[in-house]
């Protein structure tokens, strides 16, 4: 039913809850609906050099990025570049900041 339903016309309806349409015969028990989450801090774990080297190792493309260097020319430079890229993506997961592109 829902595939022959067009998402475009579903989400410019007003007042149209997509899971009635999914499945109408589920519903949610009002208790459940003002809890907190009870999660804990979340934090990544610093990467080694090894998992860097095992990521690269998997790349399977080779097309060039936004800075021009491909796969190939990074695994070139593996032994040189390794401990540079570990600190950099360590400082990133610790400060939780992010390149803007």
């Amino acid at each position: 039913m829902l595939s022959s339903i067009r998402w475009e016309i579903i989400f410019n309806i007003p007042d149209v809850n997509v899971d009635d349409i999914v499945n109408p015969n589920v519903t949610v028990p009002r208790e459940y609906e003002n809890l907190e989450p009870d999660v804990g801090e979340f934090k990544f774990a610093p990467v080694v050099e090894n998992d860097i080297i095992r990521v690269l190792n998997k790349i399977k493309s080779n097309p060039a990025g936004i800075d021009d260097i491909n796969i190939k020319m990074i695994r070139y430079c593996c032994s040189v570049l390794i401990p540079f890229l570990t600190h950099l993506i360590n400082f990133c997961l610790e400060n939780e900041v992010v390149p803007d592109d």
